[in-house]
């Protein structure tokens, strides 16, 4: 029996950082064709699952989730990481479906029973919950005042980020003042029958 530990990465794009890359989209480089509302695979399948940037654009986060939980092994890891609801990022995209703050996650982990268990009965145990900037690209054609501002702009996010992070029931709210913060969710994959 292999030791291997089999990583999916939905909604990949042109990112990839797995064994298996599905979009939704037929682009260069993806492995399979899919919908993260109806994987195509096997219960049980997957050590590691990644969605960067693609839960906001779910029209149903329980049937994703549901599906993550079902291929996924037990104790798997997910990583999720979405633009913060609040930000500029997170609400002018059109095709953003879902806006989420810092613990939007926990309806869904055992640590908080928010939600009842005939809503959604598929638990995860939440690893961390961080609210993560991402420093920007070099400009190329904008000149050196919008390299400047948009410098500005990643050190106030930074900043802001690590409030928020110490305190996110007070802070989390001053968010709304940035241009990019995202949220990066790390979970585990608990309660499989």
């Amino acid at each position: 029996m292999s030791n291997h530990k089999k990583s999916l990465n939905i909604g990949a794009g042109k990112r990839s950082h797995a064994d298996i890359d599905l979009d939704i989209s037929p682009l260069d480089g993806i492995d399979v064709l899919g919908d993260m509302h109806q994987l195509p695979f096997d219960d049980n399948t997957f050590s590691e699952v990644y969605l960067e940037h693609v839960l906001e654009h779910s029209v149903d986060v329980l049937a994703v989730l549901n599906e993550i939980h079902r291929i996924s092994k037990e104790e798997a890891l997910v990583y999720i990481r979405v633009p913060h609801g609040l930000t500029i990022r997170g609400i002018r995209d059109p095709t953003h479906e879902q806006y989420f703050s810092l613990r939007s996650i926990e309806h869904f982990c055992t640590d908080n029973n928010l939600l009842p268990s005939w809503y959604f009965d598929k638990r995860f145990s939440l690893v961390s919950a961080e609210l993560k900037t991402k420093q920007p690209n070099k400009m190329t054609d904008g000149g050196k005042l919008q390299d400047v501002i948009r410098r500005v702009g990643y050190i106030f996010n930074r900043a802001v980020s690590i409030v928020a992070n110490k305190e996110p029931e007070v802070f989390e709210p001053i968010v709304s003042l940035t241009s990019y913060i995202d949220i990066e969710w790390n979970l585990k994959v608990i309660c499989k029958k």
